[in-house]
């Protein structure tokens, strides 16, 4: 009796296939998958011998090595009707009654599955002509492997049914296909299943552990303990994204990080042009990454952009046609409909500019900004969207070849409907200054820290104010037990506090970096320290909100007259008031500083690196997650 080589994820968790559904146009879901899958040895036949013989070493695991379930966005591998897929991945349909057709899903369309990967968790489905007989089935396999005598799906005339299974990864990757009768097939994936952070043996004689890499866990051989840097494992556990909603209202709670978090390069395909570049802006606009202007190696403004869809890896470039005229340090904001981009400066002369553009994603298109009641230029200003209209308050003029620097505290808010420029008051508003860091509250924009001064003696800061665009008001924030005064500093509103973090002070070339904090709570005017055990180095470095937690990542430090920049970063979580785990280094982009990271929000739950050098890169964190 010949035997199925591998679980379904209808028989592992119970479901049924979906429906037969009217539509024709598939669309791409969640489903369900086991958090582990173990591999099956093969079992012997009636002489007692191998059924197959085990085409990799992947095939060849023990069942008691389990590997655990490592999620990604739900993607298309292949579709049949579909002529823009990648050859073999796309038309023509299965022919019935053929050869079977390998699918080798590493290679496929779907960005960041490793060829190390033991399984993958697939969703198949069918969509059967017209005049198909009863009876019609798909039977599928790892590649090298004998095909089963067992169906997967079964199909009929007109049927558009769909199951999903967990498919172990044959030769090269791997995974055959048959079917009896011709039809269309559509192929999913929501993950894969590989041994990163596993326990992978254990010494009988001493219960040593050989652990397999992984953050947020430490061994101790000579008291024989493994510690896992988060509370104490209970219940039912699963990972995750960062912040998934699903799991969160299936009543999980997102714990600490899984140690399972990974690189993928962008894809450099129709990139912008000059992608190495700094200074630029970048936006999210729920689904896309907006880049644009800058400076690229020689210092020289640029006037091009694209926008990236890390759903399909696939970068278009924006039209130069009206576009602002090249510049360095562009502010920009996501309106929800357009991308605004304003102000910067030229790359000779350090001229500020006081233009700007507003881009359309659909119609690829610019139309100008008006000029008029605009605040003056500036680079290096806070700049925030407050649902309506683009706030700009503070930053700095270097007009003259960058040797004067004068700080225009007096900002605007623009109405991008309109075309309008509006001021702000500068009534009890801080001292006007470049850099500071800021953040929206949903109903203030908070701006703290930053410089005044010439570069030879720049005066931080650590004061800072609250604007209620609305009533046009300022409010201090309190200094008692604010941060050390700093530049450089980030923030980000984690939706009741702004965290603040990293910085540095001093003037060139005597510079002092920093790697601490605090906490920000607007309601009570009061801030709290951050804890620093744990935290990453000393540094300058953009920061990201993931919904739960701060990720910091790269930078620069300032030692005296040295700098030191890095490819390291850390996760803090301001629930528990301490750093989490650090993010890995595998397949890390290089140490840099310059960069811009954006984080995607959910579904996708990724962070988004761009510059300075001539790639982007894609950071996907996982979360563990226990029962509650």
């Amino acid at each position: 009796m010949s035997h199925l080589r591998f679980l379904t994820a209808a028989a592992v968790l119970g479901l049924l296939a979906l429906p037969a559904i009217a539509e024709t146009d598939v669309p791409l879901r969640h489903w369900v998958s086991p958090i582990y899958w173990s591999p099956a040895a093969p079992e012997p036949d009636e002489t007692g011998n191998a059924k197959w013989v085990p085409m990799s070493t992947r095939e060849a695991l023990a069942a008691s090595a389990p590997l655990p379930f490592v999620a990604i966005t739900p993607c298309r591998i292949a579709d049949t009707r579909d002529g823009s897929y990648p050859a073999g991945y796309g038309p023509p349909q299965l022919s019935g009654g053929g050869a079977a057709r390998t699918f080798v899903i590493p290679s496929g369309p779907c960005p960041g599955i490793p060829s190390s990967a033991g399984a993958y968790s697939l969703n198949f489905t069918v969509v059967a002509p017209g005049g198909t007989p009863p009876g019609g089935y798909l039977s599928l396999w790892p590649a090298g492997a004998p095909q089963p005598v067992v169906s997967t799906l079964n199909f009929t005339s007109g049927s558009i049914l769909a199951n999903a299974a967990i498919v172990p990864a044959g030769t090269g990757g791997g995974i055959n296909l048959f079917v009896n009768f011709s039809t269309d097939l559509i192929i999913d994936i929501n993950g894969y299943y590989a041994g990163t952070g596993l326990v992978t043996s254990v010494n009988a004689l001493t219960g040593d552990l050989t652990l397999a890499g992984g953050g947020g866990v430490t061994l101790s051989t000579a008291g024989n303990t493994l510690t896992i840097n988060g509370p104490t494992p209970s219940g039912s556990m699963t990972i995750g994204q960062p912040g998934d909603t699903t799991l969160l209202g299936s009543g999980y709670t997102e714990t600490w990080p899984a140690g399972m978090d990974s690189w993928v390069p962008m894809s450099t395909t129709n990139a912008p042009p000059n992608l190495a570049r700094g200074t630029h802006c970048s936006v999210w606009t729920g689904s896309k990454l907006f880049v644009w202007g800058g400076q690229d190696i020689g210092y020289i403004g640029l006037n091009t952009g694209g926008v990236f869809d890390p759903t399909t890896n696939t970068w278009t470039p924006t039209t130069t046609s009206g576009a602002p005229s090249a510049r360095r340090y562009p502010h920009c904001v996501w309106s929800g409909s357009k991308v605004v981009v304003w102000s910067g400066e030229e790359s000779s002369a350090a001229n500020v500019q006081v233009t700007g553009g507003r881009y359309d994603l659909v119609g690829d298109s610019w139309a100008a900004m008006s000029t008029s009641g605009a605040p003056a230029g500036r680079i290096t200003a806070a700049v925030v969207w407050s649902g309506s209209r683009m706030v700009v308050w503070g930053g700095l003029d270097r007009s003259g070849g960058g040797t004067v620097y004068t700080y225009p505290g007096a900002g605007g808010r623009y109405d991008p409907v309109g075309d309008v420029w509006t001021g702000i008051s500068t009534t009890s508003q801080p001292t006007p200054r470049s850099g500071p860091a800021f953040v929206w509250t949903g109903s203030q924009m908070i701006v703290w820290g930053g410089y005044t001064g010439p570069n030879t003696a720049l005066a931080p800061h650590n004061t800072g104010g609250r604007y209620d665009p609305v009533g046009d008001t300022w409010q201090d924030t309190t200094v008692t037990n604010a941060p050390s005064a700093r530049w450089g500093n980030v923030a980000v509103w984690t939706g009741s506090r702004m965290i603040v973090w990293a910085g540095a002070s001093g003037s060139s070339p005597t510079w002092v970096s920093y790697n601490n904090g605090a906490l920000y709570d607007p309601v009570g005017n009061a801030w709290t320290a951050m804890a620093t055990a744990g935290a990453p180095s000393a540094r300058t470095a953009p920061t990201v909100w993931t919904g739960s937690r701060m990720i910091a990542w790269g930078g620069v430090a300032y030692t005296g007259s040295t700098t030191t920049t890095f490819n390291t970063g850390g996760v803090y979580d301001p629930a528990a008031n301490r750093w989490v785990a650090a993010t890995t280094t595998v397949n890390a982009p290089s140490a840099r500083y310059a960069h811009q990271m954006i984080w995607t929000g959910s579904p996708l739950n990724e962070m988004l690196v761009i510059g300075p050098d001539n790639a982007g890169y894609v950071y996907r964190p996982l979360s563990m997650y226990v029962k509650n």
